[in-house]
């Protein structure tokens, strides 16, 4: 009776063992599922915030286009109207890109924004009559937001096109 006590008692342990072994076998198995499933997530969201970045920066350049015509036919107050709309568009974007994009384009997208203050402040300044506005000058600046705003644009898409 002793030993038999003792088999029953071992086979408890090796089967207690067994399941203890697959449980913990289960935990990792999920644990890695989860991971998966988080990187998978995380992933997608990049590439929603990047294929939402390319659409803003499309909208900032066709933006641009109409602000050179505003600008060339001195009308100001639409030019005014315009800036901040720019600007919060850029802004935007700017925050959605991943931190190697920051790196990448962060800094010409914050000179455009400042940029697009400083022709905001002018412009006012011109409505006001407090002083007169370089039209040449400005159209430069906007060539030169719009060819940041163009090269960011074309390699945010193509980093797309090789999105896994």
């Amino acid at each position: 009776m002793a030993i038999a006590g003792l088999i029953v008692g071992a086979i408890g342990l090796i089967v207690s063992a067994a399941a203890f072994i697959i449980a913990v076998w289960q935990i990792r198995k999920t644990q890695s599922a989860a991971e998966s499933a988080a990187k998978a997530a995380t992933e997608a969201r990049e590439v929603v915030q990047q294929v939402t970045s390319v659409t803003s920066l499309s909208q900032a350049s066709e933006r641009i286009d109409l602000l050179k015509e505003i600008i060339r036919n001195q009308q100001w107050q639409r030019a005014v109207d315009r800036y901040a709309e720019l600007r919060k568009l850029l802004i935007n974007v700017e925050v959605r890109l991943s931190e190697e994009n920051k790196v990448k384009f962060g800094a010409n997208l914050g000179h455009a924004t400042r940029q697009l203050l400083i022709m905001e402040y002018e412009s006012n300044e011109a409505i006001g009559g407090k002083a007169g506005i370089d039209v040449a000058r400005f159209q430069r600046m906007l060539l030169r937001i719009q060819n940041d705003i163009d090269m960011a644009h074309a390699e945010l898409e193509q980093e797309l096109a090789h999105a896994p």
